[in-house]
């Protein structure tokens, strides 16, 4: 949805001050907090003068993407800066994307259709732009809030910080609300400036470790196995759809596909490997939730086609992959094995059948074997 975004760090009373925390006057480093997802940015400038640690996390149960900023003022004088965000969106319907601020959650809001996505803060803001050139107004550190609602793809909102001596740190909390109304992106808006973020930090924390103490456990004597194997449960746990199941093969952020091998799709041929891992790992609930899915999107006539989006509907394809089928039947089979859950085999059992059916349905009567279809790379019928 998000076709550029961009933080910066503007200093109050001095034009043409923003430095852009991607730009080179940065340097940076990245990290996980240990044994979770949440991502911490290190952007030092390079002047000496400021340090910015930026962490992002979702919160477990909302749709909110929090984005904290701790500026540490590491000069020998008094600083009086602010946060300025640049941000386009939303990509999926160019033609009609629109941008409005909302002086009700004191929040810069973009939509189009059913996407809503918000940014607010708990402090309030100082500054906003919509459109005419807000990227340039933004690096000018001056905004123009003329028009508060329009047919924009692009906008720039600020807050001061105040002074901060040297030494000293002073903390920035960034809300990126989604929802699918406006009424529930503003009620999202609302709820985080009301909440506790230090709590919810910590909340977000404990939820990554609980859900590592809830997989299996090994102790290999080496600490780089060890967390490689943590680390892989964690990207395991953001490739799911915790509500409808799905196993995504790969995340992907470039639409037009230049820089990327069009991977953000679900195959049951490549889940069926993911959910094997899964059970080894203790994590079976997971894979209850994909074999459901699996159900559901499976065809009329027995098959599964060659790839499907996360929701269910049917993904872009070049044809049958009669493997695809196959080894979601076995995928099956390898999660009972594992579980010994007669349960799931009796729910499964329906659709087993209209696949087996399938295959057995879909073979040459000269030679016995399966029909032709596409191999795994799609390079040959």
């Amino acid at each position: 949805h998000i076709d550029s975004m961009h933080a910066g760090v503007f200093f109050a009373g001095s034009r043409y001050s923003t430095v852009w925390l991607h730009s080179e006057d940065f340097s940076h480093s990245q990290r996980y907090i240990f044994d979770t997802n949440i991502l911490e940015t290190v952007c030092t400038l390079r002047n000496g003068s400021l340090k910015v640690i930026q962490l992002d996390y979702v919160l477990p149960e909302k749709e909110v993407l929090v984005r904290s900023y701790q500026l540490e003022n590491t000069g020998d004088r008094c600083i009086e800066p602010g946060i300025v965000l640049f941000s386009s969106l939303i990509s999926t319907n160019p033609d009609l994307r629109s941008t409005f601020f909302d002086f009700d959650t004191d929040s810069l809001i973009f939509y189009s259709h059913k996407y809503y996505i918000s940014f607010s803060s708990k402090s309030e803001s100082y500054q906003f732009q919509l459109g005419n050139n807000a990227y340039e107004a933004a690096g000018s550190s001056e905004l123009c809030g003329n028009d508060s609602i329009g047919m924009i793809s692009d906008a720039a909102v600020s807050w001061k910080l105040g002074c901060i001596n040297p030494g000293e740190k002073r903390t920035f909390t960034l809300n990126i609300c989604a929802s699918d109304t406006l009424k529930g992106v503003k009620g999202l808006a609302r709820s985080t400036r009301d909440s506790d973020t230090a709590l919810d930090y910590e909340n977000t924390k404990k939820y990554w470790h609980f859900f590592l103490r809830n997989a299996r456990q090994i102790n290999t004597g080496r600490s780089d196995i060890d967390n490689l194997y943590k680390r892989s449960l964690l990207v395991f746990k953001l490739m799911a759809d915790k509500r409808a199941g799905g196993l995504l093969a790969a995340p992907e952020i470039d639409e037009e596909f230049t820089r990327c091998g069009r991977y953000a799709y679900c195959w049951l041929r490549d889940a069926a490997f993911i959910t094997g891992a899964l059970d080894r790992c203790g994590l079976t609930e997971t894979v209850d939730k994909f074999y459901k899915w699996a159900v559901k999107v499976q065809d009329d006539d027995g098959v599964w086609h060659q790839r499907y989006h996360i929701d269910g509907n049917l993904g872009p394809s070049w044809g049958i992959q009669i493997d695809e089928t196959g080894t979601a039947i076995w995928g099956m089979l390898e999660h009972f094995k594992a579980t010994n859950n007669i349960g799931f085999l009796r729910e499964m059992w329906g659709s087993v059948k209209k696949a087996v059916d399938f295959l057995t349905g879909f073979m040459d009567p000269e030679t016995g074997l399966p029909a032709p279809s596409f191999d795994l790379w799609e390079e040959r019928f």
